[in-house]
């Protein structure tokens, strides 16, 4: 089947600017930035997306409840539902590029909306995206949603059988996380070859991953999950992702500069964006980690 990338896409479009254009330009960044956010990555994995949030917001965790069999006329006894709260702490997420006003101004293609706007986007995307799917921290933050999880198998060899994966799937399930429809598996793209061509059994002909999904569960591809590891495939990860929750805080600090001294003196426009964000497991029994045997 068609492969699937998980990719937080940021792109939209967006207007030529220069010192004179630079607010409205701002603006169409930002929708461009902060719109397809939430849609894009909730349609793949389904992890929520919260934007414009205060700093010092909190998210909500609802608190189990149960149910139970009464007799007649029994009187039931009111449970008080806990909302317990994960306390954010975004960090800064930033990139600066620039470029010579004699690049913009001569080249055959729109350097600034075609080449410029589109990198910087694509590094926002990819720096989420790490910060999301990475099995260790990147600097500057605590970790995404498979850091430290104490869900773990550990394979006998470099390919897991269909048992342990099986066996993961189960370490999530024991904890009563019901597939809402957000359960999926993420590996690198060798991964996924070697499970696509690995099969499940010794007779029924089956493969580990058929249709780019293990027992209908969606299996989604990253290179972001090894963090430039290099060598056999090492990870599989497992959640439900609506037990993740992306947060971005207050505005996206987009700004063009082509008349400062510094700049002007060299005949630059540097164009800088900042952006606060964090990233938060809901549930940490929701989200499981398989690693193979490397050696």
């Amino acid at each position: 089947g068609e492969k699937k990338e998980v990719t937080i896409n940021l792109r939209a479009a967006v207007t030529a600017m220069n010192s004179t254009t630079t607010a409205a330009a701002q603006s169409t960044f930002v929708e461009g930035v902060l719109a397809p956010l939430s849609g894009t990555i909730h349609k793949l994995v389904g992890t929520k997306i919260r934007t414009n949030m205060k700093v010092g917001g909190k998210w909500v965790i609802p608190g189990n409840v149960s149910a139970k069999i009464n007799g007649e006329a029994v009187k039931e006894v009111a449970q008080q539902i806990s909302l317990d709260q994960l306390t954010t702490n975004p960090k800064r997420v930033s990139i600066q590029v620039n470029a010579s006003n004699q690049a913009v101004e001569y080249s055959d293609v729109d350097l600034v909306n075609e080449v410029i706007l589109p990198a910087i986007q694509n590094a926002i995307e990819q720096i989420v995206n790490l910060w999301m799917f990475s099995t260790t921290a990147i600097a500057g933050s605590n970790g995404g949603a498979f850091v430290g999880t104490k869900n773990t198998v550990t394979a006998a060899a470099a390919t897991p059988t269909y048992k342990e994966i099986q066996k993961l799937v189960g370490t999530i399930r024991k904890n009563k996380v019901k597939n809402d429809g957000t359960f999926a598996f993420v590996m690198s793209s060798m991964m996924a070859a070697d499970l696509r061509a690995t099969s499940r059994d010794a007779g029924s002909g089956r493969m580990i991953i058929e249709n780019d999904a293990i027992d209908g569960i969606p299996v989604f591809e990253t290179e972001d999950i090894e963090n430039g590891n290099t060598g056999v495939p090492k990870y599989i990860d497992f959640g439900r992702y609506s037990d993740y929750l992306i947060g971005q805080f207050g505005n996206v600090r987009f700004r063009v500069d082509d008349s400062s001294a510094d700049v002007a003196s060299a005949d630059l426009i540097y164009w800088t964006v900042n952006m606060d964000m964090d990233q938060k497991v809901l549930r940490p029994e929701a989200f499981g980690l398989l690693t193979t045997k490397t050696a």
